[in-house]
């Protein structure tokens, strides 16, 4: 079935759901902002230059197309800001005071609405096949713009200064930490999906999904794959295999993510929209509605369900 997306921002609709419980005190104010045309760190750019805030002072759950008209909260030190200023393809609907800045990942999820057009063999029925689930894969826009090679760049040069650092202060009997950049926890997180696709895939191949194997580690009774880091894996048996030969191939990567000292984490392979609501508006056009949980993509979910062509 063949569909097209993103002819404009109103075809893709994202409204985030904060898992936020507002407590009132005056410390950060949020708002919660209705943006067109514009990724988040470009309204985080233009937020810290209007308030005078630090970027690193301003808080976000997570990062939000620019192609698409797409809601969610920023957070803004109380001392730096009273109100939304004025900037182009935003406007604020709400605002509320909290005791702390809102965090990475501290979203209970989003909902999509999104305009399917120039759809070929679409039917009323694969509003089932889409309320079936979709294999958990981070989305191509975590890799765009050569994200992922500069990131493997990152790394490899990084790991390197860091070991001749440590052998450095060893001598000096002092051990030094570095401070982690923005930009460097974002390398981290490209290289991370990088692996956990990577596991997807193969296990996809080899295993199939969403079916449970002997020593799978479950969350939401789903088996998981790993976000790289310094730690024993919680999958045993034949899982584990599975995972050392899907990894066997990016040794150095896994080394040095490990050398960073991110602890390992799991993420479900498995994930099933909730609320799936297809329908047609008129001729080769239709709307999807559904509710993903935090971290998962809808380009994900359609990309293996359709053949998508992205007009953006």
């Amino acid at each position: 079935m063949n569909v097209v997306i993103k002819e404009q921002p109103q075809d893709w609709r994202v409204h985030e759901c904060t898992a936020v419980e507002f407590d009132g005190r005056r410390n950060h104010i949020y708002f919660h902002v209705e943006k067109t045309g514009l990724n988040t760190l470009s309204v985080v750019r233009e937020l810290a230059e209007q308030t005078g805030a630090q970027r690193h002072e301003i808080g976000y759950a997570g990062r939000k197309d620019k192609h698409g008209v797409t809601r969610q909260w920023f957070s803004v030190p109380a001392e730096c800001a009273d109100e939304w200023p004025q900037i182009d393809g935003t406007r604020c609907l709400d605002s509320r005071y909290h005791g702390r800045k809102l965090r990475i990942g501290e979203l209970a999820g989003n909902t999509f609405e999104i305009t399917l057009k120039h759809c070929v063999g679409l039917e009323q029925r694969a509003e089932e096949s889409l309320s079936e689930g979709f294999v958990n894969l981070f989305g191509p826009q975590r890799f765009a713009s050569e994200n992922l090679a500069k990131a493997r760049e990152w790394l490899l040069e990084r790991h390197g200064d860091d070991r001749r650092d440590n052998r450095l202060d060893n001598r000096r009997g002092g051990h030094r930490r570095r401070r982690r950049r923005v930009a460097d926890g974002w390398h981290l997180s490209v290289l991370r999906s990088f692996l956990f696709n990577e596991v997807a895939l193969y296990r996809m191949r080899q295993a199939g999904l969403p079916g449970v194997m002997d020593g799978d580690h479950l969350l939401g009774g789903y088996p998981t794959a790993p976000l790289w880091g310094r730690g024993r894996s919680l999958t045993r048996g034949a899982a584990l295999e599975l995972e050392a030969e899907a990894l066997q191939p990016h040794e150095e990567i896994c080394a040095a993510l490990e050398f960073t000292g991110l602890r390992q984490d799991r993420r479900q392979l498995y994930v099933k929209p909730r609320q799936v609501s297809l329908r047609c508006l008129e001729q080769d056009v239709w709307l999807l509605s559904f509710a993903l949980p935090a971290g998962s993509y809808a380009t994900s979910c359609l990309d293996q369900h359709f053949c998508v062509r992205d007009a953006s």
